[in-house]
């Protein structure tokens, strides 16, 4: 047995963390089939040694963006949505508000444009509150719901 597979059988918070990283890399090489049992198996260890957590939250995320890379919507929806509710849980408004973002694109690729504009203005409400009405996202989220009405 290799050190590498030995390494991919470990359930540790660190093990997750270096897989989520090399997950990333391949989506970001367009190796999507060879990411994908990298994120699965990141997000399991994190479920089971950390819960809601910001780590496994974020896994989420981006496992869902390599769902939405791949026109996938409806299940980066999924991911989306429960990245969204433990980052707020966690206290992380600035990743509930790229979350939510994220999840408003899901739906609008669906065509569910009112939930889409749920998202964002949940999303904007958070922006405001805790990043400020003019930071980069609060721009963004509002050209998002703009788009919305044309």
């Amino acid at each position: 047995m290799s050190s590498d597979a030995g390494f991919h059988n470990e359930e540790t918070p660190t093990s997750a963390k270096i897989l989520f990283v090399q997950a990333n890399e391949l989506r970001d090489e367009g190796n999507f089939e060879e990411a994908r049992p990298l994120y699965e198996r990141a997000l399991q260890i994190q479920e089971k040694t950390l819960g809601e957590h910001a780590d496994t939250a974020m896994t989420l995320l981006h496992f869902g963006l390599w769902y939405s890379d791949q026109g996938f919507y409806q299940e980066a929806q999924h991911l989306f949505a429960r990245a969204v509710y433990i980052f707020g849980n966690v206290g992380e408004p600035y990743y509930a508000v790229a979350s939510l973002q994220n999840l408003g694109s899901a739906l609008v690729d669906q065509g569910l444009l009112e939930d889409a504009r749920y998202c964002y203005e949940q999303a904007l409400w958070i922006n405001e509150k805790y990043l400020g009405k003019e930071s980069s996202f609060a721009k963004q989220i509002r050209e998002r719901l703009a788009g919305l009405d044309t």
